[in-house]
């Protein structure tokens, strides 16, 4: 997916030649601006402002998000807060967690019809204090709780404690919280703490929901640590909010997040919110076993995967959409097909 890497003067955040009687400006592949017809992308202007920072959101020309994020008013590659690129079919592709060294302390998410989506609270440039997550009517879903960055309390959609940054309002404002930083632009900030003398008994909870039921998906409670947090409890759901399967710690590789038995479903997400299952994968005693099932967006079966012992071993079968059979493959023991195609060439 391409991002937007080349600098945009402070210009274009007003309306230009090609968006002076629209509510939009129009871009091609590059990110240069053009015309309707020649377009790939599109951003709605005016841009939400909050201080000295605006809510950038655009599309793919279908329609479907193609990011989201604060930048600063006078330069859109010097992100704020919680940054994310959708792929061309509107799900979750990459994000990024940016220190806010604004001045401006809360930052609100919206829903594409205006209504509250989450709202973040920061200080000293960290996560700090509460962060509520709504549903698409503007009902709480979850609370979860930061102390100078890090989760310490409650539910969450995510629960990394790393933060990027690539620009500084505050570097000279006395700062309280201990971080370790490189001086280079784009850098990630790690938060350090001193070892604890136990093992910690708090826990957090990481939460995904099925959108548009707000039904729980996935829920795993993590217990926090000094460095990292582990998983101690993981629950999946169908999306009739049916439980389908626990995990509990033992079955979890110690100092890891790695399942020992159990299944691992990874899911296609928008705004963290599941939208289908990307794929369903069995292991048993640390080791990938059985069929590994992968989905289309849409919710159809891509590919059937036999594994034993951790490798590919048997026929892999490849779908269409509409179900019918696209390829076959035969795999004897071999971790991935990279493998056999390195093969064939060498051969």
């Amino acid at each position: 997916m391409i991002k937007k890497t080349l600098f945009f003067a402070a210009f274009l955040f007003f309306q230009t030649v090609f968006s002076q009687n629209s509510d939009f400006i129009y871009y091609d592949k590059e990110w240069k601006e053009t015309t309707k017809e020649n377009a790939a992308f599109y951003r709605k202007i005016p841009l939400k402002k909050v201080g000295n920072l605006v809510l950038i959101k655009d599309f793919y020309i279908d329609g479907k998000p193609q990011f989201e994020g604060y930048t600063l008013e006078n330069d859109e590659n010097k992100y704020v807060g919680d940054i994310i690129w959708y792929d061309e079919n509107g799900n979750d592709d990459s994000f990024r967690q940016y220190k806010n060294d604004s001045k401006i302390t809360s930052l609100n998410y919206y829903q594409n019809d205006g209504k509250i989506r989450k709202a973040v609270h920061y200080k000293n440039g960290f996560k700090d204090g509460e962060t509520t997550i709504f549903d698409k009517k503007g009902a709480v879903l979850m609370k979860g709780i930061y102390a100078k960055g890090k989760p310490v309390s409650g539910d969450f959609e995510t629960l990394s404690d790393e933060y990027e940054t690539n620009y500084s309002e505050l570097q000279n404002t006395p700062q309280t919280t201990e971080v370790m930083t490189d001086s280079s632009d784009g850098n990630i900030t790690t938060l350090t703490s001193k070892p604890s003398k136990k093992t910690s008994t708090k826990t957090v909870s990481q939460k995904i929901f099925w959108a548009n039921t707000n039904k729980p998906a996935q829920e795993t409670v993590y217990r926090i640590d000094v460095y990292t947090n582990f998983p101690v409890e993981q629950k999946n759901y169908d999306k009739t909010g049916k439980l389908i399967q626990t995990i509990s710690e033992n079955q979890f590789q110690e100092y890891s997040k790695n399942i020992i038995n159990g299944k691992e479903f990874q899911y296609y997400l928008h705004n963290n919110f599941a939208t289908e299952i990307k794929s369903v994968t069995t292991f048993l005693n640390g080791e990938m076993e059985g069929k590994s099932i992968s989905y289309f967006p849409s919710g159809e079966v891509f590919s059937e995967t036999p594994y034993k012992n951790g490798l590919k071993d048997g026929e892999e079968i490849l779908f269409a959409k509409n179900g019918t059979i696209t390829a076959k493959r035969i795999f004897k023991k071999m971790k991935h097909l990279k493998e056999i195609l390195m093969k064939q060439l060498v051969i």
